[in-house]
């Protein structure tokens, strides 16, 4: 029995992820198809044939001039410098508003809808973090009255939001 891959989803988050979960140059090989159909059915036609151009000369000269790490952050750049997506906007806003953090989601959110224009809704919101490579943790604690209550953190040093920023070329 054979099993069909799921269909893509061409998102800007899943864009993110797929670029963050490449760890070597025949991962990026079986995943220049998704960067290419992506940049095609995003942008004019112009970038879309640059960057299927320069993304094959990356590709044939990567031995000689550039490494993977180099490759991803170019990736990345066609996104963050392509478009001015609310997820650029939350990813700004985090990077203004937090040298660390470690506080409840619903207060993040908050912070965050109060501070722009036409916010995203938390679920994506939640799924930008996570395409950022942003972790969240659960937290139980006990109140007086014995009940326990549940908290969704999101928490990383300066240490680790600095890389998180570094790697996604933010």
């Amino acid at each position: 029995m054979t099993h069909s891959k799921a269909p893509a989803k061409y998102t800007t988050n899943n864009f993110r992820l797929h670029v963050n979960r490449i760890e070597d140059f025949d991962q990026l090989i079986e995943s220049k198809e998704y960067f290419v159909h992506y940049i095609k059915t995003r942008y004019n036609k112009t970038l879309s044939l640059g960057f299927s151009e320069s993304f094959e000369r990356m590709i044939e000269n990567h031995n000689r001039s550039h490494d993977i790490e180099y490759i991803k952050l170019w990736l990345l750049e066609v996104i963050n410098n392509s478009s001015s997506s609310r997820e650029i906007r939350l990813f700004k806003f985090l990077k203004d508003e937090y040298s660390e953090i470690n506080v409840p989601f619903s207060e993040f959110y908050n912070n965050y809808i109060s501070s722009v224009d036409n916010p995203l809704g938390k679920n994506l919101v939640s799924r930008s973090l996570t395409a950022l490579d942003l972790k969240t943790t659960i937290v139980r604690k006990k109140h007086g009255d014995g009940t326990w209550k549940f908290s969704i953190i999101v928490h990383a040093s300066n240490d680790e939001l600095t890389e998180i920023f570094r790697k996604n070329g933010i």
